[in-house]
């Protein structure tokens, strides 16, 4: 295939021409479905939230476990419900960093898909879709700036698009501020409690440790369910929008000349 401006044979796959770096037609640049890819990254995405939330309660349970150490005075009993709170965190770590996998490559293809649909005019570069997220300080606009740019050229521009789109964002920063400061209080007060467990004093101090580490952990964890909430219908309008869009491309060029046959006539 040759560039419609220049004459340069394009390379497969090329999205722009290497010699005058007009954008390649768009039947010539790749798109990706992202209805399978999305419906795993929602439910992954529910998953999360789910084991989130039990982790925020799970002082609940701990608290339950101290108290009936301390009726029973059974110091092992302490170290086991550390022990199951560990696992619980560990499982909920490796969940959400699944998690946030999906969900890259999701905005990455999103964003490609972006270029196929001729909507990419602003945006930034496909690559931001990924290093963005890693890039300190710059992290707290650029996966924004990509998921408005693949909002915004895949649907209709609506005030629910808006709310949606901030409302995810802004959800999930305050989530995950709010995480990293009651963290480091979290361990702070654990470093103090007193080991070993000897006297009725010391088991009363485990209790109330899990008593208020519910009160530390319970906000973020319902903050990261509504920013999951939100995340879930951005996603799955967008990934509607982009394969009903998709749908229409042309799949071979229309270059100057070419016939074109219009609808049937009765």
């Amino acid at each position: 295939m040759l560039c419609q401006t220049c004459g340069t044979e394009l390379r497969p796959r090329a999205r722009k021409c290497s010699r005058c770096l007009r954008p390649a037609p768009q039947s010539l640049i790749p798109g990706y479905p992202l209805r399978g890819l999305g419906l795993a990254t929602v439910i992954a995405i529910g998953v999360a939230s789910v084991a989130s939330l039990l982790f925020a309660f799970w002082p609940v349970a701990g608290a339950a476990l101290a108290r009936k150490a301390a009726r029973t005075e059974d110091a092992d009993l302490l170290d086991t419900t550390a022990l199951v709170e560990g696992l619980l965190g560990v499982s909920t770590l490796f969940i959400m960093i699944t998690t946030a996998v999906l969900l890259i490559v999701w905005l990455y293809r999103a964003r490609q898909n972006l270029d196929k649909l001729g909507t990419a005019e602003g945006a930034m570069g496909p690559g931001w879709a990924i290093g963005g997220w890693f890039i300190p300080f710059a992290n707290l606009v650029i996966p924004f700036r990509v998921m408005a740019a693949v909002a915004r050229g895949s649907l209709p521009r609506s005030g629910r698009l808006t709310a949606l789109l901030w409302g995810w964002w802004l959800t999930y920063l305050a989530a995950t501020s709010l995480e990293q400061v009651m963290s480091t209080i979290d361990t702070a007060a654990y470093d103090k409690l007193p080991y070993p467990v000897v006297n009725a004093s010391n088991f009363a101090d485990y209790v109330a440790y899990y008593e208020d580490q519910l009160l530390r952990l319970l906000p973020s964890g319902l903050l990261y369910v509504i920013a999951g909430v939100f995340l879930i219908m951005l996603m799955l309008r967008v990934s509607r929008g982009q394969e009903e869009r998709l749908s229409a491309v042309p799949a071979e060029p229309i270059m100057p000349g070419m016939a074109v046959s219009g609808p049937p006539t009765a």
